[in-house]
């Protein structure tokens, strides 16, 4: 059981730091006073110019076959050109773009729209005698029947020691919003771990099971900000989705509570059974490569306490190659590109959000490997980073 412990924490450290490390890079730089990458003078596409219906035609065959099969990945191929030291760190968000995001976050606080008081809630600065649960409960009874707000309602209630408004009132509201989301009720299953409610987590369990789809925030947050921004033409795309990746990394999570109880159950056949089915169902429906590395790790504290080395095996591997993609050096290089490159972006949001992050990895290092093939496209990127300019 130690064993399988450890490798949660290795497992969720290697993931929190895969989803930083752009965001780091590009703070510290920053920070510092060096210059940013000129996003908003890189314009690769609009695609349909450059690429044609090279694009649109990868991306249609891709989503068909769903490309299962990793060995049919060509990630040993996503070389780019050596002149694009560029790409060799992440573009910089410089403090001066970061002063004026938080400026007209902060003036949203009189908004008319329902947006525009759901971007203050989620990423307004906050006063020293404020939280972000008190913001987002007041947008809440504003607005209740908005959806994004009531998962982050029960994620930070999953997190948060001490709020007094975080009782099992506001979760069980919360949940009433959206309780055909299984996202909600994944941050629920944290809450009542946390809480040691037994009963309530085996509840939480079946209604997960029941739900009919899973969508978290990750894609409509970011979506949510680039969009306020692009509205007021504070920035650019790639360095708005940046500023955004950044805050959505830096978020909290209760997963631990629920490996905890996992944990302390496995000796109970009810909670072991229960927590068989929750990391099943965390693998096969979450959209985060996280979320689904530790539904396997819950998988396989049941699995080692069964003695069920064939399930464990299968477990492992599974987990093990879940990071195979996000690992390697040519996935970066695909990343840095796409931060170029509009295009690849937009279709690597839309494909982390139905597909889920494992998938739009890969989907994302076939796509510019069928782009690194076109002359046209090839010949784009020789004139933005490797001439020599006048």
């Amino acid at each position: 059981m130690k064993r399988v412990i450890w490798l949660f924490c290795i497992v969720l450290l290697i993931a929190i730091g895969l989803s930083l490390q752009l965001w780091q890079e590009s703070s510290l730089a920053a920070d510092k006073g060096q210059s940013a990458a000129p996003l908003n003078q890189i314009q690769l596409r609009p695609a349909n110019v450059i690429i044609g219906e090279v694009t649109k035609n990868t991306s249609e065959t891709i989503s068909k076959n769903a490309a299962n099969n990793l060995n049919s990945i060509p990630i040993d191929v996503i070389d780019l050109p050596d002149c694009m030291e560029k790409l060799e760190n992440a573009p910089n968000v410089p403090l001066e773009l970061r002063q004026a995001q938080a400026s007209y976050f902060q003036s949203l606080s009189t908004s008319n729209s329902i947006d525009g008081q759901l971007v203050f809630a989620l990423f307004s600065e906050l006063s020293d005698s404020e939280s972000r649960l008190d913001r987002l409960l007041a947008f809440h009874e504003k607005f209740p029947e908005e959806l994004t707000s009531p998962i982050e309602i029960v994620r930070l209630c999953s997190v948060l020691d001490d709020h007094s408004s975080c009782d099992l009132n506001t979760v069980q509201n919360a949940i009433q919003t959206s309780p055909n989301n299984g996202e909600i009720w994944l941050q629920a299953i944290n809450y009542f771990a946390k809480h040691g409610d037994d009963k309530q987590v085996m509840s939480a369990i079946q209604e997960l099971v029941q739900t009919t789809y899973l969508t978290d925030n990750y894609v409509p947050s970011i979506e949510l900000y680039t969009e306020a921004l692009e509205s007021v033409d504070i920035g650019n795309l790639a360095s708005n989705t940046l500023s955004a990746m950044g805050i959505e990394a830096a978020k909290a999570w209760g997963t631990a509570s629920i490996v905890g109880w996992c944990s302390e159950g496995v000796s109970n056949i009810d909670k072991s059974q229960a927590c068989l089915t929750l990391g099943a169902e965390m693998e096969r429906r979450g959209k985060d490569i996280l979320v689904q590395s530790i539904g396997l790790s819950i998988q396989l504290m049941v699995f080692e306490s069964e003695s069920n080395e064939g399930a464990f095996k299968a477990a492992d591997e599974k987990q093990q190659s879940l990071f195979q993609v996000s690992e390697s050096e040519h996935y970066m290089n695909a990343s840095l590109l796409m931060l170029q490159d509009e295009g690849l972006l937009k279709e690597w949001l839309r494909n982390r959000h139905e597909l889920g992050e494992f998938e739009a990895q890969k989907l994302l290092v076939i796509e510019v490997e069928t782009h690194l093939k076109n002359p046209d496209y090839v010949s784009k990127l020789d004139d933005l980073f490797c001439k020599e300019k006048d």
